[in-house]
């Protein structure tokens, strides 16, 4: 009888497939969740991309916030004339930031949907599953121009932190049906100088 179980025991057949089967479903999981992270980080560089190009156009292009002063004013208490630069305190603070986003556009009389489409198609090109709320276009005052001189701002174009569609292995490999991994892409934005704000550029 002892030496019956001894030969059960030291009988390896079938062991490989036993291996196979133990280790097949957790080299799954961990293939297709290496795969989704790569996915989302593809995601996440095309965004940033995407807000980049944004950026550049926004400059280019006429003010998507029509609220924005035409030139910087000049600080009468500063004691430098027409012309000085706005670095050196010659200008009074034009206020902003003047912001549109995609969902305020529609409603903020002082948007323009047009303009802001343009440059929203222009950047879904690039950022994969955009909504247009994701979406927003900010003006900033930053000290540059000359007083009298036309307003120089910053824009920055950001998208938001969105979630990934893809969660299933996510939670697969990190989490159970009562302790779900929630994976967004992070937030991304762009500036870039608009010294050029003009649509005939």
């Amino acid at each position: 009888m002892i030496s019956m179980f001894r030969k059960f025991f030291r009988n390896d057949d079938g062991s490989a497939a036993i291996e196979y089967v133990a280790l097949l479903l957790p080299l799954i999981a961990l293939v297709f969740t290496s795969l989704q992270i790569a996915l989302a980080y593809h995601f996440a560089l095309t965004a940033q991309k995407a807000v980049e190009l944004g950026a550049r156009i926004a400059a280019v292009r006429d003010a998507v916030h029509e609220g924005l002063p035409a030139t910087n004013q000049l600080d009468q208490s500063s004691g430098l004339s027409a012309g000085a630069p706005c670095g050196f305190g010659a200008c009074l603070d034009a206020g902003g930031p003047w912001t549109c986003s995609g969902a305020t556009v529609t409603t903020d009389p002082n948007c323009d949907t047009q303009k802001f489409n343009e440059i929203r198609d222009e950047v879904a090109r690039l950022a994969y599953l955009l909504d247009d709320d994701d979406l927003s276009i900010t003006y900033s005052y930053g000290l540059l121009g000359f007083a009298d001189g036309p307003l120089v701002p910053i824009v920055e174009v950001a998208i938001v932190e969105r979630p990934f569609f893809l969660q299933f292995f996510f939670n697969l490999a990190f989490g159970g049906d009562d302790d779900d991994v929630e994976v967004t892409l992070p937030a991304v934005a762009a500036t870039a100088i608009a010294e050029d704000l003009s649509s005939t550029n």
